[in-house]
């Protein structure tokens, strides 16, 4: 008997009521029922399925490394399934289903998941959660999901999955959580999905959608987080949202419509980086829950509403990459639960406001950005009392305070100063090389003086001696039109008319000498 035969032998130890007849005495188990192997004698799949197999599924499984195809539902398998199953690199179909395993699925079981979700997973009408997310799925959804009735999460993100979402057909009511996000989906949020009266969370991001947004989203009352951004879904978001009462958190892409502002309970909106057009509603000022508010980088224009005034909860607010202008509104620095605050790339204009740094305004300030054009006047000095602050961008002023008039007035002063200054130098600098060249002039002529002295004296030779001292020897040496004296030194040192010996002349010694004319 082969490996996979005593495999096989193995895990049947576990079942009973098993009626296969696997003859332990083959030198293979290609024969045997349910068995099927390839070419090359290794087992490929192992289809069991209606055996009426009592028992639990063993760990042996394992060793079955060549497994493509996996069935053992409808049998009586209980306990857990374990966490063996995951190591199968080459399986591309396992089915359970139709049995009374117990306790969670195991993780590993994660390594196995690829190829397409089969129409036989709707025949689980026991099946309440199902996790499919990060896996290598392809193909579409089946539309047998719409009948697994006591389904309440389906989460299938993050895989390749394709084609229309099929759901919302059939019975709905206990599904409480929906992520389709990172798929590559096609056509529209499906209307029906309003039928899902339980839904709590619905999110679609990134899944190559398109088409309007359904109204009938409004009809998800238990709705709290709604994510359908990075889609290409049309522009107008349906009023209808804003019967979402129990809305915590809300990303998605459109024009504004002030029916969102009948969602008090809202605490999180992200809009940022669509085409939203137009102006703030000011009913958004009753979402008074609001702790993030995101409505960047898109083509808004307008004044800030002065009615945000009563989002005294936020802690951050972007604003930026807009057209807002009307200036900056004093009140948002009153805002004392702020941290972050982004007006950067707006059309603003005016004033920096001095309530900046109020005391009892946004002392817990951490990040602000004022960036961008048309801001006036000086950076107020009470920006120096938000002591947390940690980033900050100020506009470089298209005014100018007394205070920088006289600034700038003291370093034109300065300026004439030193450019007088350095006229001065430049004076001193251009008449020292006149003075160097009759220094050097001067120098020249000696060394031609002393040249003459050692040709007259035959390199100081005795006989032209005239007399001794206690310092030095002194020579006569005649030169055309002039007889001087020349006193050669015993000891190196420096005399006041002296100069250095320019002559290598080892008698010389370089020492120092002085002349005289007689």
């Amino acid at each position: 008997m082969d490996s996979d035969g005593t495999t096989l032998l193995s895990l049947a130890r576990h079942w009973s009521d098993v009626t296969l007849s696997w003859n332990a005495s083959d030198s293979t188990p290609c024969s045997w029922v349910g068995v099927k192997c390839n070419k090359h004698q290794l087992v490929v799949a192992l289809n069991l399925s209606h055996y009426q197999i009592s028992g639990q599924l063993g760990p042996e499984r394992a060793q079955l490394r060549h497994l493509t195809l996996i069935d053992f539902s409808h049998n009586n398998f209980t306990g857990s399934i374990p966490s063996e199953v995951g190591n199968c690199s080459l399986l591309q179909n396992l089915d359970l289903s139709g049995n009374t395993f117990s306790g969670a699925l195991p993780k590993a079981l994660g390594n196995c998941c690829r190829g397409m979700i089969p129409s036989s997973i709707g025949k689980g009408s026991m099946l309440e959660e199902l996790y499919l997310n990060d896996n290598k799925l392809v193909g579409s959804l089946p539309e047998s999901l719409n009948y697994v009735e006591n389904l309440m999460c389906l989460d299938v993100s993050n895989n390749s999955l394709e084609g229309t979402i099929p759901l919302g057909l059939g019975s709905c009511k206990q599904m409480d959580t929906l992520v389709l996000s990172y798929n590559r989906f096609y056509g529209g949020i499906p209307s029906r999905l309003g039928n899902c009266s339980s839904l709590t969370t619905l999110s679609a991001v990134h899944c190559g959608l398109a088409y309007p947004i359904p109204p009938s989203l409004g009809l998800l009352n238990e709705l709290t987080l709604l994510y359908i951004f990075e889609n290409r879904l049309s522009s107008k978001i349906p009023p209808d949202l804003g019967k979402c009462n129990s809305l915590l958190d809300l990303q998605l892409c459109g024009l504004i419509p002030p029916e969102l502002g009948h969602l008090v309970h809202l605490e999180a909106l992200e809009l940022s980086h669509n085409d939203l057009e137009g102006s703030l509603p000011s009913q958004m000022s009753n979402c008074t829950k609001l702790l993030q508010f995101n409505v960047g980088y898109n083509l808004l224009n307008g004044s800030i509403p002065s009615s945000l005034r009563s989002l005294t909860g936020l802690s951050s607010l972007t604003l930026s990459g807009n057209r807002f202008d009307g200036g900056t509104p004093p009140f948002l620095f009153k805002f004392t639960s702020l941290l972050d605050i982004q007006l950067r790339e707006n059309l603003l204009g005016g004033d920096i406001p001095s309530s900046i740094g109020a005391v009892g305004a946004v002392q817990n300030l951490k990040a602000l950005n004022l960036c961008g054009k048309g801001l006036t006047g000086h950076v107020p000095s009470e920006l120096g009392n938000l002591v947390m602050l940690e980033r900050t961008c100020a506009p470089r002023p298209q005014g100018f305070c007394k205070l920088e008039v006289a600034m700038m007035a003291l370093g034109s002063s300065l300026f004439v100063f030193l450019v007088v200054l350095g006229l001065g130098f430049v004076y001193i600098w251009l008449r020292r090389p006149r003075q160097e060249v009759e220094i050097s002039a001067d120098e020249g002529a000696f060394t031609k003086l002393i040249i003459k002295i050692m040709e007259a004296t035959d390199n100081l030779d005795g006989r032209y001696i005239i007399g001794r001292g206690a310092h030095g020897t002194v020579y006569k040496a005649s030169i055309p039109d002039k007889v001087h004296t020349v006193k050669k030194l015993a000891f190196e040192t420096t005399a006041n008319f002296g100069v250095e010996c320019p002559l290598q002349d080892s008698t010389w010694n370089c020492t120092k000498i002085g002349i005289s004319p007689l």
